[in-house]
């Protein structure tokens, strides 16, 4: 797929003509004339044009694909399409054998915008550098990974992803008794290796509540010289509300926080000694030149990982005309990472009344305002299950080692929006690009090894899937079989 095709829209018609290239059947509607030069309007792009199609039209529809087989061709239709504008949700599945096992796939076209300057190559043109990477915005999240796949099974590809996936809930939500009934399993490939050289397995994700906090005071900014020592300073009210939530050290004060926090288990400890990263490896990769907690690698990843923990982003004084004023208002952004077993509305609450308690210890005349928005919930999954088996089991014929089960420190939103729609369905994410791909970064790559060797994967991932599941429909047919030739409870009753 190319990297010259951008803008929410533009690559959902590019990854047509590849489609089509490979000799799948594609469905379209049939008064649509999108192309190459056209897409529909998206105010984040400069490259969008006026689409031709009525949004009522393009409201209507999800694309779908499938083989040459006709009887496999389906257009959904959805019954309370989401409103706005929202490119087409590309859905397909190849092959429909009730007697196999389903598994879904997603993945999404849109890329972050670039800045060019920061680039050596074009960003949206693939370049193959001398050690063998190959270059471009969208090569590791997600082109690469998507190629890897496109051969093989179900698939579920948006176009609004770096947008919070705006409208998937609702195209999921409806397609739940259609296209969704049979999924057994999902699989993703975001995130990345924590090291170079060795493959990884995630099975978990933090979640992260950001908070937005604003303090007013003088209604403009004060020379310092003139006015320092009269006024209450928004910015000493900032900094005393801080270290009522945070330590010096980054660690969270509020002490309920912690308390439901789930325990480390000895099953969990086990892979945090298994885990293959060289500790200066990952230091270089952070770019410090001393790690935290001690460069206690194991202590480092678990905090990363698998404990909350608070991050300042940015304070802005962006009223003041000189450095040296005194603001009038002050802008602060900081969130909290949360893990299992917390739930962000308890965070919250948690966080506001800390506030409180501080701004109610201050006697501060200044206005302060405080507000929690996009709030995501920590992820964890079932490692034992079938799906995470097979994963394992192909990563060994791939590449001649065990996995490594790591966690992510990032939330990922529509991880948990496949989450709801499909209750209790087993959900992998596999990742096949190294902690060097730098992804939504410039200069974002996935080496060409990689590439290569995430193909050979996802075959290997499918043969030991297909087993795995074959072993346990006959386990389970076997318990039925073997319960069916029991006596029922009232014919035991009998025998005694």
């Amino acid at each position: 797929m190319s990297n010259k095709y951008w803008g929410w829209g533009l690559e959902d018609d590019e990854f047509y003509v590849r489609l089509k290239e490979a000799g799948l059947n594609v469905t379209r509607p049939p008064n649509l004339s999108t192309g190459k030069e056209k897409t529909f309007k998206a105010s984040a792009s400069k490259w969008s044009f006026k689409n031709p199609v009525t949004t009522k039209t393009r409201q209507a529809l999800t694309l779908t694909f499938s083989p040459i087989d006709e009887r496999n061709r389906k257009l959904y239709r959805l019954e309370n399409p989401p409103q706005g504008h929202h490119p087409l949700i590309i859905i397909g599945s190849l092959g429909t054998d009730p007697k196999k096992i389903t598994l879904l796939y997603y993945c999404h076209l849109d890329v972050l915008k670039v800045r060019r300057y920061k680039w050596v190559h074009d960003p949206y043109e693939l370049t193959e550098e001398e050690d063998g990477k190959l270059v471009g915005r969208g090569t590791a999240k997600m082109k690469g990974p998507l190629l890897c796949f496109l051969h093989d099974r179900g698939i579920v590809c948006e176009s609004m992803h770096e947008c919070k996936s705006r409208g998937l809930s609702q195209v999921l939500e409806q397609l739940k008794s259609t296209f969704l009934a049979n999924v057994d399993c999902i699989v993703l490939n975001e995130s990345r290796w924590i090291g170079k050289s060795h493959p990884c397995i995630v099975y978990g994700m933090r979640g992260v509540c950001y908070f937005d906090l604003k303090i007013s005071g003088p209604r403009k900014s004060l020379a310092s010289g003139d006015y320092g020592g009269i006024v209450r300073e928004p910015m000493s009210d900032l900094l005393h509300i801080l270290k009522s939530l945070v330590d010096p050290f980054g660690n969270v004060k509020m002490s309920s926080l912690s308390s439901d926090v789930q325990p480390v288990t000895p099953d969990e400890e086990s892979f945090y000694h298994k885990i293959k990263t060289n500790k200066s490896e990952y230091r270089a990769n952070v770019g410090v030149n001393k790690l935290g907690h001690d460069e206690n690698l194991k202590l480092v990843l678990m905090h990363v990982w698998r404990y909350p923990w608070f991050n300042l982003h940015f304070i802005n004084t962006s009223n003041c005309v000189s450095l040296l004023d005194i603001p009038n208002e002050i802008h602060a952004r900081f969130s909290i990472r949360t893990v299992p077993n917390q739930k962000h509305e308890r965070i919250v609450e948690q966080t506001l009344e800390a506030i409180d308690r501080s701004v109610a210890e201050l006697e501060t005349p200044n206005r302060v305002e405080v507000k929690s928005e996009n709030c995501l919930d920590p992820w964890v999954e079932d490692h034992d299950h079938w799906n995470y088996e097979a994963a394992n089991l192909a990563i060994r014929q791939v590449y001649k080692e065990e996995a490594s089960f790591i966690r992510e420190g990032n939330g990922f939103p529509t991880l948990l929006k496949l989450r709801d729609a499909m209750p209790g369905r087993n959900i992998l994410v596999l990742p096949i690009a190294d902690c060097e791909s730098k992804a939504h970064r410039s200069g974002e790559n996935i080496s060409k090894q990689c590439y290569i060797e995430g193909g050979k994967l996802f075959a290997a991932y499918f043969a030991a899937l297909a087993e795995r599941a074959a072993k346990r429909r006959s386990s389970k047919s076997n318990r039925s079989s073997s319960q069916s030739n029991k006596p029922s409870a009232a014919c035991r009753h009998k025998m005694y």
